[in-house]
């Protein structure tokens, strides 16, 4: 790890020390290999310097925080970011080039190889001890993420520092193909870690799931939010909500092939109200026949014809 990661040269005695120190401890040989790297000292000077102390990780730790004088208190806004690029790190801190400064100076980032760069969680840990997470330092890296196309970062982000209810407008907000890229079950996750007091503050996260458990055929589950989401809608009069939520409903209505008619019924009065804003919506509608008529096998009498084990119908004129 030394030599290729860090360009280091270290005798084996050199390894050995840094492994007693690290107890194989994957974080504490970063943080050591990168403060020696950053401030041209061995590993045995650096190894040396914090193999007395109860925690090595926060005795070298405390070296690098002791060379950025006040600016320690910038990283406990580090502390919750699960990915890091020089952008966030400057719109974190106020800081342009906080990045390469924190670098320098051996602040173990590993890149991720996708753009991003990544902190050792126990570096992280001990961060978060210099100073509370700042909701709006929070929020502005949650909206970075989100442009970058990292909407789970963000949710995991803000639950794990307790901002519930900052996570739930953000993925209220969130457009549905940004939501389809997230694996149904992680999306349940989040979900499942919002109370649900703000989930009804935000029905627009209910409806998220309705129509992913939809996708991913877990009925049980969309019929249970759907439920929800329906009482929600009823009593908050937001007209695009309901026709989303009945669009939903038509689409279940459809499925069970015992009522079309319903069906139909429902997600032509969609189609009708809604605007040309509404194209999700509108296309969920569509997929109910509300459109251009019911697929043949919906057609009033035809499926419960076949049911009886008569032959086909003639066609409808």
């Amino acid at each position: 790890m030394c030599r290729s990661g860090f360009g280091l040269e270290v005798s084996s005695e050199d390894g050995r020390l840094l492994d007693a120190l690290s107890g194989g401890w994957t974080a504490a040989a970063v943080l050591a290999a990168s403060r020696a790297k950053h401030t041209e000292r061995s590993v045995r000077a650096v190894a040396a310097q914090a193999g007395d102390a109860p925690d090595p990780v926060g005795a070298i730790l405390e070296e690098l925080l002791v060379a950025l004088g006040p600016d320690r208190t910038r990283l406990a806004l580090v502390a919750p970011l699960p990915l890091l690029d020089r952008e966030l790190l400057a719109i974190v801190t106020g800081e342009e080039g906080f990045f390469d400064r924190a670098v320098a100076l051996g602040l173990p980032l590993t890149a991720t190889g996708t753009g991003w760069y990544e902190l050792p969680f126990p570096v992280r840990e001990h961060l978060a001890e210099l100073g509370a997470p700042d909701p709006e330092a929070l929020a502005a890296a949650a909206e970075h993420y989100q442009r970058r196309g990292q909407l789970t970062a963000a949710l995991q982000m803000l639950l794990g520092a307790g901002e519930v209810e900052a996570a739930a407008g953000l993925l209220a907000k969130a457009e549905p193909r940004q939501i389809e890229r997230i694996e149904v079950l992680e999306l349940l996750s989040v979900i499942d870690r919002i109370p649900d007091a703000v989930l009804e503050r935000f029905p627009a996260v209910m409806l998220h799931a309705v129509r992913s458990c939809h996708a991913a055929n877990l009925l049980q589950r969309r019929s249970g939010f759907l439920e929800r989401l329906d009482a929600v809608v009823r009593e908050s009069g937001q007209p695009a909500l309901r026709r989303a939520v009945d669009a939903e409903i038509a689409t279940d209505l459809a499925l069970d092939g015992t009522t079309p008619e319903q069906a139909e019924d429902l997600a032509r009065r969609v189609l009708a109200a809604a605007t040309e804003a509404e194209q999700f919506t509108r296309a969920r509608a569509r997929r109910c026949g509300g459109a251009t008529g019911l697929p043949e096998r919906w057609r009033p009498g035809r499926s419960r014809r076949r049911q009886a084990g008569s032959a086909p119908a003639a066609p409808d004129p």
